[in-house]
């Protein structure tokens, strides 16, 4: 068991094969309340991400219902005398729909990370299916 107020040194770190070492990374471990997660889109996290941000990141909207958050980033960005264009506007999807992924670039998105599979054993055959559905020519 580990010590409330413990820091763990990590001398070393490893991804795909590669190692390198980082002398500065620590995890301080620290009790905290519990919180839940925001799972919905407040006024104030969308008037912060136009007044102070570089753009608004989605996860969890479907199609419709990640049109009417876009549209209050605008209106937002409107009354506040910013360009909507300048927000880059990230959403997540499982889909391989080509055509809703255009119709998300419609609605403004500009950055869409797709992760077409629900299960991490289906990842290959859903990367799969998102080349053959996206990448094919017309």
């Amino acid at each position: 068991m580990i010590e409330p107020g413990t820091t763990l040194a990590a001398p070393a770190i490893s991804a795909w094969g590669v190692t390198s070492t980082c002398s500065a990374c620590a995890i301080p471990l620290s009790p905290r309340a519990p919180s839940r997660p925001w799972m919905r889109c407040p006024a104030a996290a969308l008037r912060r991400a136009v007044l102070h941000g570089d753009g608004w990141y989605g996860v969890g909207h479907t199609l419709d219902g990640v049109a009417p958050v876009l549209q209050k980033l605008r209106d937002i960005a409107a009354d506040r005398g910013r360009d909507f264009a300048s927000l880059q506007i990230t959403t997540a999807c499982h889909t391989v729909d080509r055509d809703e992924l255009r119709r998300r670039e419609d609605l403004g998105v500009t950055r869409l990370v797709v992760t077409p599979w629900e299960r991490g054993r289906d990842a290959v055959a859903g990367l799969q299916r998102l080349a053959d559905a996206v990448l094919h020519r017309d």
